[in-house]
């Protein structure tokens, strides 16, 4: 009786459905367009996949600048705040007016860099700025916030599974690069649609703020931006980087490996999005633990148990030409492990001792190792799709140490000095 009890009682549990909301959100926008990933490797050549990848990852770096780090600062924001309507409302609009005006630099950037460097066609940088907008303004934070994710979940599924629909249907040739962006980018703008929509619905709005509230808004975030900046050298960065400095060819080779390893954070990422707003709210950090243990465990397990089947996963995935893939994929499971660890002792951990700035830190240290790798790497010509793993893992690791030592360092000395 009572295990049923306590089954019940998880199953209703705001964080176990926020969760699994997200595990759903995570697979269509993850595990979704990766379902066309044996398909394009196929009809596209080496060279046709890496250039996607390429737009991608850049598209991937334009919408890290918009987001400003809102999908930690406004999630914990909104979350303070409860239930006061207005003052949310207000706040999603500070939020997408400083978003505007980010996009608009942005396009700027983007048209410059065309201009100059023109590696890739005028036609790319206009569908890329459709995409960038439709993916940074998506509310994810908001829903995320109020623990309704379920909302975002349907619009987001149904334009992934749009996406999919259509790149089935209209690609068939290796020069349709630019045909799966736009089909990407037209299918994440009408997801935004009726996110927009699911905002009214759930009886918010979107206000004009106060220039004031504007500018608290912004400085709230620039610290989560700056970690987020952090973070993208040595995640959407990396794709790109290679690409620049040492062929499409090893930017595709390197993304077979990234792709697979996104589609398993599909379950890390999702646990501590769920955890981290419940967290602000309630300070449970026992519940915390014990999640973190029995998942990582599991997640531990799977990863070795998919580590033996590297090759096979690989060669069924993308085909023979990504054979070189597979050590990447090797590396990018060690990283799965870490990253799990690293992520859910970010803000989901230091927010149950309102420590959030320590995670901020961390990632800006992490990104300061990427950086001097890269810089190392470049200087003695070595950009290579396994040096740059390499690379990751080792910041990945430095990033986990920081936030677990000084978590239970905080934890420790904290309570010993309140005890005084």
């Amino acid at each position: 009786m009572v295990n049923k009890l306590n089954i019940q009682t998880i199953l209703k549990h705001s964080v176990f459905k926020n969760a699994v909301a997200l595990v759903i959100l995570q697979f269509f926008n993850v595990v979704g367009p990766l379902l066309v990933i044996p398909y394009l490797s196929r009809v596209l050549d080496i060279e046709g996949f890496g250039q996607l990848m390429l737009v991608l990852s850049l598209s991937s770096i334009c919408v890290i600048i918009i987001d400003f780090g809102f999908n930690l600062s406004a999630t914990y924001n909104i979350a303070k705040l409860q239930s006061d309507k207005d003052a949310i409302s207000k706040y999603i609009g500070g939020v997408y007016l400083i978003k505007i005006i980010l996009l608009i630099l942005v396009s700027s950037i983007l048209l410059l860099y065309y201009s100059y460097k023109g590696s890739i066609g005028i036609e790319y940088v206009f569908v890329v700025i459709l995409n960038v907008f439709s993916i940074s303004f998506l509310p994810t934070w908001f829903f995320q916030a109020i623990e309704k994710m379920k909302n975002i979940t349907l619009f987001v599924s149904i334009s992934k599974i749009l996406y999919v629909c259509l790149v089935f249907l209209f690609i068939h040739e290796q020069n349709e690069t630019l045909r799966v962006f736009v089909i990407l980018a037209i299918s994440n703008f009408i997801g935004l649609l009726m996110a927009i929509k699911f905002i009214y619905n759930e009886g918010f709005s979107i206000l004009r703020p106060s220039f004031s509230q504007v500018k608290e808004i912004f400085s709230n975030s620039v610290e989560y931006f700056i970690s987020r900046v952090s973070v993208t050298l040595y995640t959407s960065a990396c794709t790109f980087f290679i690409g620049s400095f040492s062929g499409l060819g090893q930017a595709a080779i390197y993304s077979a490996g990234e792709k697979l390893y996104q589609a398993s954070q599909v379950l890390t990422s999702t646990i501590a999005q769920a955890l981290f707003p419940y967290m602000v709210k309630n300070k449970k950090s026992n519940l915390f633990f014990y999640v973190t243990l029995i998942v990582g465990i599991i997640l531990s397990l799977g990863c070795v148990v998919t580590s033996y089947f590297a090759k096979d996963i690989v060669l069924i995935v993308y085909g023979h030409n990504f054979i070189d893939s597979v050590p990447i994929l090797k590396i990018f499971l060690i990283i799965t492990v870490i990253n799990f660890i690293a992520v859910n002792y970010g803000y989901p951990a230091f927010s149950t001792i309102d420590k959030n700035h320590i995670a901020n830190y961390s990632v800006i240290c992490g990104g300061v190792v990427q950086l001097l790798i890269l810089i190392a790497l470049y200087m003695n010509s070595s950009i290579t799709a396994y040096n740059v793993v390499i690379s990751i893992l080792i910041t990945e690791t430095v990033v986990m140490l920081i936030r677990v030592v000084t978590f239970y360092y905080f934890k420790i000395y904290g309570l010993k000095n309140e005890n005084k």
